[in-house]
């Protein structure tokens, strides 16, 4: 069980042209090991900050990491978030692949 904090910067189409978003999460982590490799599910909540305001969010994530070397994995990361603005709910899914330095 892992718990990870996470900030993120994007564009979202709010039905007017993207704007410019931040999050700001808390993910909660259920990994499994086998060997080198890592696969996990979880949840995350947060703060989303879109046009000047804040709104919380929540979702779901994957996770998979494969371990190259020492303290060297690589990593991908898919996270499903919803957040509501002017009464309307927004869906929205990132995807992230990457390296990662574990301590």
């Amino acid at each position: 069980f892992y718990i990870a904090p996470a900030a993120m910067i994007y564009s979202f189409d709010l039905g007017h042209g993207p704007e410019p978003i931040t999050d700001i999460d808390l993910s909660f982590k259920f990994i499994i090991p086998i060997d080198d490799l890592r696969l996990g599910a979880g949840a995350t909540l947060g703060l989303t900050n879109v046009d000047r305001e804040y709104r919380g969010h929540y979702g779901l994530l994957g996770y998979g990491a494969y371990n190259l070397v020492a303290n060297l994995d690589i990593f991908v990361l898919a996270q499903y978030k919803r957040f509501a603005r002017f009464g309307r709910e927004y869906d929205n899914a990132h995807f992230y692949l990457g390296g990662m330095f574990r301590f």
